[in-house]
């Protein structure tokens, strides 16, 4: 599971390498040399991107608990690999849970609003506010 851990943290850090030098680029504010320099530091990123989310895939595969696991996470509607791999790496083992109560310290497990409610308004107010803080969206390119 570190191993798992540790390639899909490294593939999210090179994704933000990768968007920072697209932005870099972007902004026009370089010269030819810096910008070939970019162009073939986004190829060799690329590269290193591909070659992690290849061992991820591997290791995934090697291991027939976590290619079910990936798999269940597949299965559901507009979870791709790249945020199926990030479950399975960054959440703990769901089968360790075995009583639901167990489950209140992961975090949206047990939504609460910390603010005192004054009035319907209020109220309103800070269930909206715990819906959007408890259900993010998982996003990665």
């Amino acid at each position: 599971m570190r191993e798992l851990r540790a390639l899909v943290r490294r593939c999210t850090a090179l994704k933000a390498n990768h968007t920072q030098e697209i932005n870099r680029q972007k902004a026009g504010l370089v010269c030819g040399e810096v910008s070939a320099s970019i162009k073939r530091l986004l190829g060799h990123i690329e590269e290193e991107i591909r070659a992690i989310c290849a061992a991820i895939r591997a290791l995934i595969a090697r291991d027939r608990t976590l290619q079910l696991n990936f798999e269940l996470l597949r299965s559901i509607p507009g979870l791709g690999e790249v945020t199926a791999a990030l479950v399975l790496a960054e959440l703990p083992d769901i089968a360790e849970f075995t009583p639901p109560r167990a489950w209140p310290p992961l975090p949206g497990c047990r939504p609460r609003s910390t603010v005192p409610a004054r009035n319907d308004a209020s109220a309103a107010s800070a269930a909206s506010a715990t819906r959007s803080c408890v259900a993010p969206s998982i996003s990665v390119r």
